[in-house]
């Protein structure tokens, strides 16, 4: 993991549950420094929804900033580059059976993360339909995702800009 990240062009964060997903990779012995060393292009993907228990109440800016402290080595931030940030917010239904699960809509605080020196790009990033529960699967899952076409083609459309 290492050499792959010494050689990477970028390094993507997310999305995913931010302290049980996303943060666990930064405490591997050496890789936050190795990232942290890196000129790649960090990006990370915010959530489109809170996480009971987790992430509750929390905007975009939230996200950022809280991977940018564990990004930070011996007192030395370095910043994400980009925040991919979905601005749809989902239809009341879809708002209403996460708010029995108590989780929100993550509302992107453009201005927020500017103020972080991250760049904001915001775009609606919701799939069509919903997803369930696999057969046999103990966890609750998301109801909502990313499309992957469309944060796969901002992610294409920011490396073909830094190049």
């Amino acid at each position: 993991a290492l050499e792959v990240l010494e050689r990477a062009d970028a390094i993507i964060f997310g999305p995913g549950d931010l302290f049980t997903s996303v943060l666990p990779n930064l405490l591997v012995r050496g890789i936050k420094e190795r990232i942290a060393a890196s000129r790649a292009k960090k990006i990370m993907i915010t959530n489109i929804m809170t996480k009971a228990g987790q992430t509750d109440g929390f905007r975009a800016s939230d996200f950022v900033r809280i991977l940018n402290a564990y990004l930070t080595v011996k007192n030395v931030a370095r910043p994400l580059d980009v925040a991919i940030v979905n601005n749809k917010k989902p239809d009341a239904s879809l708002l209403a059976a996460y708010k029995k699960q108590k989780a929100a809509y993550v509302e992107p605080d453009l201005p927020a993360i500017k103020a972080l020196g991250v760049t904001p790009v915001a775009t609606p990033l919701v799939a069509r339909g919903t997803f369930g529960k696999a057969k046999g699967d103990r966890l609750q899952r998301s109801m909502l995702r990313h499309d992957s076409e469309k944060t796969a083609s901002v992610i294409w459309k920011l490396l073909a800009s830094a190049l």
